[in-house]
C-alpha cells in the first residue's frame, strides 16, 4: 500500500505565493513506478482520499526481481475568482 501525507497549512502558503487564494476543490494522488535508470514512468494508479493519505494499492509480484523507483506527483485544484485551477 502506498500512502502520502501532506501538510495543510504548508500547501495553503504556497497556493497564497502563487496568488491562488480560493478554496481547495480537491486534491489527488497519482502514484507511478519504473524500473531504476529508465526513462519511462508507468502509472500504478490514484487516490483522492486524503483522510486516509492517498492510499493505493501496488501488486509488486507481477514486477521483475530489481530496483525500482516510486514517484507520487499530488495534484491540487482550487478556485480563483470562478474558475479551477
Amino acid at each position: 500500500m502506498l500512502r502520502e501525507q501532506y501538510d495543510e497549512i504548508l500547501l495553503h502558503k504556497q497556493l497564497e505565493v502563487l496568488n491562488i487564494i480560493g478554496p481547495v476543490v480537491s486534491i489527488v494522488n497519482p502514484w507511478y513506478y519504473r524500473r531504476k535508470d529508465e526513462d519511462t514512468w508507468i502509472k500504478i494508479g490514484e487516490s483522492n482520499d486524503g483522510h486516509q493519505n492517498f492510499p493505493t494499492r501496488w501488486d509488486t509480484t507481477i514486477l521483475e526481481n530489481g530496483q525500482y523507483e516510486v514517484m507520487g506527483l499530488m495534484h491540487v485544484f482550487a478556485m480563483r475568482g470562478d474558475e479551477a485551477r
